[in-house]
């Protein structure tokens, strides 16, 4: 375990199981006790307004760095599937994207700039690449069977397709799905083209 030691002079170290020791830590304590501040002001209240005034005063109080490693720790991030999202995100929310990228990081499981894009936009992702492997999977091994299709209908399928594609902001439209590729599909499956795979 080698001490590392940060250009703000915080000073730190990985412990065998992956957790972050803080030795010289001047804020992650004061961190944990606006937190706990909150958390009694929320079950005395029911204000959910307490975390919104507790991370007003840990942009004014708290190392953002040290608010990391307090939540890496706090969130296990050393073992979570996801790496260190929960607490890469807990630093956007309350410092903001530009000091996040600043973070010396463990475990990352997402950049920064994945974690940025909007969730809505994530779930239109996946629900399109659905689509295509039910698509390729129709056109193989499912031997053109509509059962196997999310829209259990050809036609709906491709114009499913189409809706969540138009829907996507040019930004985030995806390079591996296009409507030339969305019309090769429709051209395979409703016109019975030879299938090429």
């Amino acid at each position: 375990m080698n001490t590392i030691k940060l250009p703000s002079g915080l000073e730190f170290k990985c412990t065998d199981e992956g957790a972050i020791f803080m030795m010289n830590a001047k804020t992650a304590n004061r961190y944990n006790e606006l937190y706990d501040k909150a958390i009694d002001e929320l079950n005395r209240s029911n204000d959910l307004r307490a975390f919104d005034r507790m991370h007003e005063q840990v942009r004014k109080e708290c190392d953002p760095q040290e608010v990391y490693f307090y939540e890496f720790n706090n969130h296990e991030s050393m073992y979570a599937y996801d790496g260190d999202y929960e607490a890469i995100k807990l630093i956007i929310d309350i410092f903001g994207e530009d000091i996040a990228r600043k973070i010396k990081r463990y475990n990352a499981g997402y950049s920064i700039d994945y974690i940025m894009i909007p969730e809505w936009v994530k779930h239109t992702w996946l629900m399109l690449q659905r689509l295509i492997r039910d698509c390729d999977y129709y056109l193989g091994c499912g031997n053109r069977c509509a059962k196997h299709l999310w829209a259990r209908d050809e036609e709906a399928q491709i114009t499913e397709m189409r809706k969540l594609l138009a829907e996507l902001p040019d930004e985030y439209k995806p390079e591996w799905l296009t409507s030339k590729k969305i019309d090769v599909y429709e051209s395979k499956m409703l016109n019975l083209q030879p299938v090429v795979l």
